[in-house]
C-alpha cells in the first residue's frame, strides 16, 4: 500500500508541475499576445499618421500647384487681351488710313 501511496505522491507532483507549467506557458502567451496587440495599435497609429501627413503635403502641393495654374492662366489671358487689344487698334488705324483719317 506504502508503494501505492508513493506512485499517487510522485503522480500528484507531476501533475502539479504539468499544471504549474502549463499555466505559466498560458500566462506567457497572453502577455505576448497582448504585447503585440499593443504594438500593433501603435504600428497602426504611426501608419495612420504617417498616410494623415503624406495627405496633406499631398493636397498642400496641388493646392499650390492649382493656383500656380491659374495665375499662369491669368498671365496668358492677359497677353491674349493685350495682343487682342493691338490687333484691334491696328486694324483700325489700317482703316483710318485707308478711309484717309
Amino acid at each position: 500500500m506504502s508503494e501505492f501511496k508513493q506512485v499517487l505522491e510522485i503522480e500528484k507532483k507531476y501533475q502539479k508541475t504539468i499544471s504549474n507549467a502549463n499555466s505559466k506557458s498560458e500566462k506567457k502567451i497572453s502577455k505576448t499576445v497582448e504585447d503585440l496587440r499593443l504594438k500593433e495599435d501603435v504600428m497602426k497609429k504611426d501608419l495612420t499618421d504617417e498616410l494623415s501627413s503624406d495627405l496633406s503635403k499631398l493636397k498642400s502641393d496641388l493646392l499650390k500647384q492649382g493656383e500656380m495654374q491659374v495665375e499662369l492662366s491669368k498671365q496668358n489671358a492677359e497677353k491674349i487681351i493685350k495682343t487682342a487689344n493691338v490687333d484691334d487698334a491696328v486694324t483700325h488705324l489700317v482703316e483710318e488710313f485707308k478711309n484717309g483719317f
